[in-house]
């Protein structure tokens, strides 16, 4: 019997660079509240946690505590334009379509919302790789909780008995594919190996 091979994809830092637009977007917010601006090298450090994470450490790291309207706003800003600057990693494109040609299903399973992601997806023209979307707002979730892969590959009416593997950028999502038995794929981008 033909075993079904499911990868399991983390969105930021997996698929795509989105530091440069979650930069701006920061920046924009801090700009209003008198703070310097935050460095790319500085995000790239706080990112992996989702956008709320990000958002409070920013602001703590320029000595401000970020209320819900900071964060609210940071991540309306962010939400506009998510790929204004931002791009696949270069090989992506063509990774997506091999494991298409070679039976691969695929699956994203992000800290962002589900709405959010849908709308990076399409404008980087790689939604139609994917069998399923979960993200935030599916179920009140941490990156690094193992249920959510087996809740991915079950939304995706994919066999969770098949071979799947889960590629990411950050440790969570190396410690939620060995919690589950899952095979985890460390990215190496621009930003780190981790």
């Amino acid at each position: 019997m033909h075993q079904e091979r499911v990868a399991i994809f983390d969105l930021d830092r997996a698929l795509f660079d989105a530091e440069p637009d979650i930069t701006e977007a920061v920046n924009e917010v801090m700009h209003i509240h008198g703070l310097s601006h935050i460095t790319r090298s500085e995000a790239l450090c706080m990112m992996g946690d989702g956008l709320c994470v990000f958002a409070i450490r920013a602001f703590q790291l320029r000595g401000m505590a970020a209320g819900e309207d900071e964060i609210a706003m940071f991540k309306a800003r962010y939400g506009r334009r998510p790929t204004a600057q931002s791009k696949l990693y270069p090989g992506v494109l063509q990774a997506l379509r091999t494991l298409v040609l070679e039976g691969w299903r695929m699956i994203v399973r992000t800290n962002q919302t589900e709405e959010l992601a849908l709308k990076i997806l399409r404008r980087l023209g790689i939604f139609h790789f994917f069998d399923a979307v979960y993200g935030e707002g599916a179920k009140e979730h941490r990156t690094s909780d193992p249920s959510h892969l087996e809740d991915a590959i079950a939304r995706a009416s994919l066999r969770s008995s098949g071979f799947s593997v889960m590629i990411g950028a950050h440790p969570a999502d190396v410690l939620a594919a060995r919690l589950r038995g899952r095979w985890p794929a460390e990215v190496a981008t621009r930003s780190g190996h981790y």
